[in-house]
């Protein structure tokens, strides 16, 4: 081989050669001859490989090989690497990229003296491999550095890697976003829609946290998918919509004046029913007009629905009795009666008076029509008619009388009773009594009085069949003094009112035992007898009898 040949002709020459060229330098390189000669430099080439450099110097400085231009054969020389470079003239790649000096200069022009030329952490080497700019940080211009784009995985040629719109930089350092994915919430709207039209959140699903995804509102419901309440009602969409059935885009759902929320919250009301009741009234009506209660249909419950006393019959929906009158409002609607007005007829009695009765002296018991200021038609308003459905008939029933000592007068007195009362026909007789000591029976009076009278005078005399006088009332005989004067007629006089308010009559219970109490309508009177017609009294006389009145249609 060459290196043989050339060894062949080192050795003759030094043969032949005289002793002294050995030691010369013959090219001025700073190398003996014989060194050049062992080196297999070239002893008449200061620089045998034609680098710029001495064969001196690269075998004593640089440590290079002077028989190569490009000693480590990375595409530069050495002249190059040391004086304009830097490089190391012995190792191809000196900043350990992958790439040789040479190539990074000549090709790349990266640094050769950094692994990373552009400071964008990744090799200079990797950048050419991934067809990346080695000389610009930020190769697409996205304003995400290569080394982060490798680090998220978007593509570094790519500024949108994801194609929402929005670079990649922008993503990662600004919105937050995930560059490799266009819906990085996952709710159907593009990020850059999210963030440059709506104006969501493109990291939150659920922008106005109301339970519902930004796309459904946008989509489905119409809803603002930055406002929770849309309405502003009080409740949110998601509530509205899914859980209660009511209008998201409507503060009053069913148009009853109240909001959905006051219906839920505050009065329990159905949002999707303005009349939760089914009373006739609205339910905002009956809570903010009425008072009345929209959960009762019939709030005073008097019968009637609230909504039927407000619009038809115009009474108090919390009133059971409008009008005041002791009867509920109900009863009056189906009696006919006005139940805004306390006397219907105007008789002055309370409409409730009429229907239920007015109870006088603790046992009688009125009724009358209160569609009639004159219930029987008999001229006398209904309030001052003591028996406005017939008359009243007042009764007098002489029971028994009896004779004491010695009635020797009998045997030429046949007594009768007679009667006189005021504003009536008569007088009334009774039978004669023929002769005798006692006796007993039944002799009934009566008098259709007025009804509106209610206290009446009456005069009972005992005549002798020929008209005389056959008893009288003597001064002294205080129990014939029953009105509290003096009779100095002869005769029994009394009043009888309605309202017993009177003290001489005898209790005697249910005398005609009829279950009824004769309370104060039994008379236990005594007379004094005048047997010989001298106006003196010879004799005790007792007569009973019985007082009270009835209605009778």
């Amino acid at each position: 081989c060459m290196r043989v040949e050339l060894s062949a002709i080192i050795a003759a020459f030094l043969i032949i050669a005289p002793a002294s060229f050995l030691y010369w330098d013959m090219d001025g390189d700073g190398l003996k001859s014989y060194e050049e000669i062992f080196g297999e430099t070239d002893y008449n080439n200061p620089d045998t490989d034609a680098d710029r450099l001495s064969d001196y110097d690269e075998i004593n400085i640089y440590k290079t090989d002077p028989t190569l231009t490009d000693t480590d054969g990375d595409g530069l020389d050495d002249y190059e690497e040391y004086n304009t470079w830097q490089t190391d003239q012995l190792v191809a790649d000196t900043d350990g990229d992958g790439l040789l000096d040479g190539e990074e200069i000549n090709d790349y022009q990266t640094d050769p003296l950094d692994i990373d030329t552009d400071d964008d952490n990744v090799h200079d080497k990797l950048e050419i491999d991934l067809e990346i700019d080695p000389l610009n940080a930020d190769t697409d211009g996205d304003g995400l550095e290569d080394g982060l784009e490798l680090e998220y995985e978007t593509n570094p040629n790519r500024p949108d890697t994801d194609m929402d719109l929005l670079s990649d930089g922008y993503e990662v350092h600004t919105s937050g976003t995930d560059p490799l994915l266009a819906d990085t919430d996952d709710d159907g709207l593009n990020d850059n829609y999210e963030i440059n039209v709506l104006g969501t959140n493109p990291l939150s699903s659920d922008t106005d946290g109301d339970g519902l995804d930004d796309n459904d509102e946008l989509e489905m419901f119409d809803t603002d998918p930055l406002v929770a309440d849309t309405d502003g009602d009080g409740l949110n969409d998601y509530r509205e919509l899914l859980m209660y059935g009511t209008d998201p885009l409507d503060v009053d759902t069913d148009d009853d004046g109240l909001t959905d929320y006051e219906e839920w919250e505050d009065y329990f009301t159905d949002p999707l029913d303005d009349d939760t009741d089914d009373d006739g009234l609205k339910d905002g009506i009956e809570i903010q007009e009425y008072l009345t209660d929209a959960l009762n249909n019939d709030t005073d419950g008097d019968g009637l629905l609230d909504g039927e006393e407000v619009n038809i019959y115009l009474t108090n929906p919390r009133l059971r009795d409008t009008d005041s009158d002791e009867i509920d409002d109900d009863l009056e609607i189906a009696l006919g009666t006005d139940p805004n007005l306390d006397d219907t007829d105007g008789d002055g009695l309370l409409d409730g008076e009429e229907v239920l009765g007015v109870t006088y002296w603790g046992w009688y018991v009125k009724y009358s029509d209160p569609l009639s200021n004159d219930t029987d038609d008999d001229g006398t308003f209904d309030n001052e008619d003591m028996a406005p459905y017939g008359n009243l008939v007042l009764k007098m029933d002489f029971v028994e009388w009896e004779v004491s000592g010695d009635p020797d007068w009998l045997n030429t007195v046949d007594p009768y009773i007679k009667v006189i009362t005021e504003g009536f026909a008569g007088p009334y007789y009774s039978e004669i009594w023929d002769e005798t000591s006692s006796w007993s029976g039944s002799l009934v009076v009566e008098f259709d009085i007025a009804d509106h009278i209610i206290e009446q005078n009456f005069t009972v005399e005992m005549y002798d069949e020929d008209g005389t006088f056959t008893y009288y009332d003597d001064d002294y005989n205080d129990q014939l003094d029953v009105d509290g004067t003096s009779d100095d007629d002869k005769s029994l006089n009394f009043r009888f009112a309605l309202w017993n308010d009177w003290t001489t009559l005898t209790v005697n219970g249910d005398i005609f035992d009829d279950g009824v109490n004769e309370e104060n309508r039994y008379s236990v009177v005594y007379l004094i007898a005048d047997g010989d017609g001298d106006s003196t009294g010879d004799y005790d006389t007792i007569l009973k009898f019985y007082v009270w009145w009835e209605i009778e249609n």
